[in-house]
């Protein structure tokens, strides 16, 4: 309790920091950023505290910690009281109390329940997801005295990842004072808290953009889909809207807890499932509670992997379809699940900019004698640094944090703000100009990271026989389709626009988008060698990629002829493209095009964002990233939960504006959209019980605490290291079973204390690195070191790895010789010893 308590006192500093540049910042949105600013507080302290070590300010400790908290504060306090207008910028420091009390009511129970749920499942285990390596880096960050920080699974190497996430976690464990192992599951529930509530602030801000439009005397109210003005819905649309976003994107599953109750009573006959064919469910016995699959790496685990690829041969080919709700119950910190609240700030600043005015630190309703133009100064700093230096912080961050969300959200951003801009038929080369630069200079600001990051894309490959079947695409995203089905509809009525000239337009834009996939797929393919190898052998009579020809063929056959997922993906991004056409069709009375001096509507932005996640989800239908891999698995993990955020965001609007629209045949759509949200809230309801173990054995919070039960010997070794050694001085310990090896107990100590050894999880350095010599060469003289009994050879294997500690616990007693175990009695001195195992110090300080 007294650890949740220090990690959200401190965490809210940075958010009172975040709020005094978001009040400054975003003063056009409806809640003046307060929903994002905790978001943009941590990130902006992570940036200080990254930066101060990087250049060398200050060293890695608590003091650098602090000195990025002033630095956030100081630059709140600065753009605070650097208005034109003093008078205005003190005032109103806070928006709607209203709202000011929702948010922090959501985000404090969001936390503590998360918490909750984390101390029944908080070991930080090898297998079953990522947590041993999460683990390592926090723990690597912490220990290292200056950065790039160790890798503490490659002695002599600095990480070579997409780290930023692990250095705001390290950031708050510093200032926090809690251990790593507790600090790994709070920052846990940050991030689940973060993330709810950014959901809520964007929704409630694309309502209230609306509500403007509105107030502007648009007929199509708050979205542009004819909502009449006195609505029926019980609550406030806009806080309603704020609820439902944070609902579909943090808490609501795919319908995988339906499918779990239906095949747990029994429902449905064996060939459904048959037909279905999601991963194991039609072959394997799950045991449920109930209606309810109570194996969470059982059922639960197989529902995050709905789409089922395989080769000709009908090889299974593992393909991830993980979604935001499955990543918190499963309690990995990975970086697409950290970067989730920055991504919702990302979304934020495009929503600011196609708005207009964003980033200036302009209020649009304020008089002239505070417009941009009335007394500006030539060199304007306050401006400078919210219109290009904070946005590149943010944008440059998402590649730090996760690399794959920095194209498409920078895409998103720029794309935002030339639509806005063209809608109110302003000039669009300065949004270009200005997205560019602050690419650019994100790019720039992260360069000491950019140069020690070793990208693993191996260029772009054609994914030749794998289309994804709708129904498995519908069980993944239902609640989205429906609503963006339904929306497009409704906008298509409220603009005043024939089906048939939508239908027209989209048609000819749907054809053109697949003949331009099917170009551009082809064009990468013969441009490869492994390519024109494939073409040259299905223009020829023998095998094909070592596979029989005749299986090839049909399988070639059989994706031609199931194209539906494209042709419906391909059809809606096309559709929404056609509206956003409509909006700049010559202004009447009844048309919701925008001007320049009136606000902008949202429904065009919706589209943007229901557009782009088509896009993102056709793309992996036709071409994927290579990577070590070999298959489309890690592209379509990526890129369909980039297009889950997106349509989250598009949907919680989209389905409150339809059922507050006029029409009936709307809020009949709305409302079997919102009965599939409710389907898609069975998920949590089954899963997180089933991965809590039903809430049952002595909570806690602390990640290592299962060591002390199953591994005491080696928990009193971590323990003993982290409390006497200093720095970063590097170990020997055992590392898996061979040198490509990982999801394995070796590399515990390493994985617990952040202190380098020569070799932990050799296979994730390969997909770090794309390298496997130093892994190949390291791992025959670890064995070496530990089984020779000559020790003049141990010596020289000593001074090589530059090992300062020797390990040799219940893992190493296993695996190596009793009497090369010994010499180290004579080699080395004890400097630890619980029961059998023994931490031996050779040589340094």
């Amino acid at each position: 309790m007294r650890d949740a308590l220090w990690w959200y006192l401190w965490l809210q500093a940075f958010a009172f920091g975040g709020w005094l540049i978001a009040s400054r910042w975003l003063v056009r949105l409806p809640d003046r950023g307060y929903g994002v600013s905790k978001a943009l507080g941590l990130t902006l302290g992570g940036f200080c505290y990254w930066a101060a070590v990087t250049s060398g300010l200050s060293t890695n400790h608590v003091g650098a910690a602090l000195l990025a908290l002033a630095g956030v504060w100081g630059v709140g306090l600065w753009l605070r009281y650097s208005a034109r207008d003093a008078n205005r910028a003190t005032q109103a420091p806070i928006p709607l109390a209203a709202l000011a009390i929702t948010t922090e009511a959501l985000f404090a129970l969001a936390f503590a329940g998360w918490a909750i749920v984390r101390a029944y499942s908080p070991d930080i285990m090898s297998a079953g997801g990522e947590k041993f390596m999460e683990s390592m880096m926090i723990n690597a960050i912490l220990r290292s005295p200056a950065f790039p920080p160790n890798d503490a699974w490659f002695s002599g190497f600095s990480i070579s990842y997409y780290y930023f996430g692990y250095i705001i976690f390290a950031m708050l464990i510093l200032l926090s004072g809690v251990a790593p192992a507790v600090g790994f599951n709070l920052g846990g529930a940050m991030i689940f808290a973060l993330t709810l509530i950014g959901g809520f602030s964007i929704g409630y801000n694309l309502w209230g953009q609306g509500a403007e439009a509105r107030g502007q005397g648009s007929e199509f109210g708050e979205s542009g889909v004819g909502i009449r003005k006195s609505s029926l819905l019980m609550f406030n649309p806009q806080f309603l809207t704020g609820l439902l976003t944070a609902l579909m994107l943090a808490l609501m599953g795919n319908l995988g807890g339906l499918m779990g109750a239906l095949k747990c009573s029994d429902a449905l006959p064996q060939s459904f499932w048959e037909w279905l064919d999601v991963r194991d469910t039609a072959t394997q016995t799950y045991a449920c509670n109930g209606l309810a699959p109570s194996e969470f790496y059982g059922w639960w685990w197989d529902w995050s992997r709905v789409v089922k690829d395989t080769t000709p041969t009908g090889q299974y080919q593992e393909t991830i379809t993980e979604i935001p709700i499955f990543s918190f119950v499963l309690g990995d910190n990975h970086p697409h699940v950290m970067a989730l609240p920055l991504a919702l700030l990302a979304l934020t600043l495009a929503l600011g900019n196609f708005a207009g005015e964003a980033g200036n630190g302009q209020d649009a309703k304020c008089d002239a004698r505070d417009s941009p133009s009335a007394s500006r100064p030539p060199f304007d700093l306050p401006r400078i640094t919210t219109s290009f230096v904070l946005p590149a912080i943010i944008f440059g961050g998402l590649a730090f944090m996760n690399t794959w969300d920095f194209p498409i959200y920078g895409a998103i951003f720029i794309a935002a703000s030339l639509l806005g801009r063209w809608l109110r038929r302003e000039p669009l080369l300065p949004a270009l100009l200005h997205g560019a630069g602050v690419m650019m200079l994100g790019y720039l600001l992260y360069l000491p990271w950019h140069v020690t990051f070793a990208s693993q894309a191996r260029g772009i490959g054609i994914n030749l026989f794998n289309g994804t079947r709708f129904v498995h695409f519908f069980l993944i995203y239902a609640p989205f389709l429906i609503a963006g089905a339904g929306f497009i509809a409704s906008t298509t009525r409220a603009a005043g626009m024939s089906a048939r000239a939508i239908v027209g337009r989209a048609a000819g834009l749907t054809a053109a988008t697949l003949i331009a996939s099917f170009v551009v797929a082809l064009a990468v393919g013969l441009a490869s060698p492994q390519g024109r190898a494939i073409a040259q052998e299905l223009s020829g009579a023998g095998p094909v990629m070592g596979m029989p020809r005749e299986q090839v063929s049909q399988r070639l056959v059989e994706r031609i002829t199931n194209p539906w997922t494209a042709l419906a993906l391909s059809g809606g991004a096309a559709a929404c493209a056609a509206l956003i056409l409509a909006y700049r069709a010559p202004k009447s009375a009844s048309h919701p095009s925008a001007t320049a001096d009136a606000p902008t509507p949202p429904a065009p932005f919706i589209l943007l964002l229901f557009g782009a996640g088509a896009l993102l989800t056709l793309l992996v239908e036709f071409v994927f990233l290579r990577d070590l891999f070999g298959t489309r698995m890690n592209t379509v993990f990526k890129l369909y939960y980039q297009a889950w955020t997106l349509w989250s965001v598009a949907g919680g609007f989209a389905i409150v504006s339809l059922i507050a629209a006029r029409q009936a045949a709307a809020k009949c759509v709305g409302g079997v959209a919102l009965a599939f949200v409710a389907l898609g809230l069975i998920y949590p309801i089954m899963a997180i019980p089933a991965r809590a173990n039903n809430f049952r054995g002595e909570p806690t919070l602390d990640g290592a605490a299962y060591l002390r039960r199953i591994h005491p010997e080696d928990a009193a070794m971590i323990a003993w290291l982290n409390a006497n050694v200093a720095g970063a001085p590097h170990i020997i310990e055992a590392p898996p079973s061979n040198a490509f090896g990982a999801y394995a107990y070796e590399g515990r100590i390493s994985t617990f204390t952040g202190l380098p050894t020569a070799l932990g999880w050799g296979g994730h350095e390969h997909q770090w690195r794309g390298t496997t010599d130093e892994q190949a060469r390291r791992f025959p003289l670890i064995e070496q070191l530990y089984n020779t009994t000559d020790l003049a050879e141990a010596r020289a294997l000593l001074r090589e790895f530059g090992a300062r500690y020797v390990i040799i616990g219940e893992t190493e007693r296993q695996r190596f010789s009793s009497e090369g175990l010994a010499k180290f009695e004579s080699l080395c001195a004890p400097a630890f010893q619980s029961g059998a195992s023994v931490i031996y110090h050779c040589g340094g300080p």
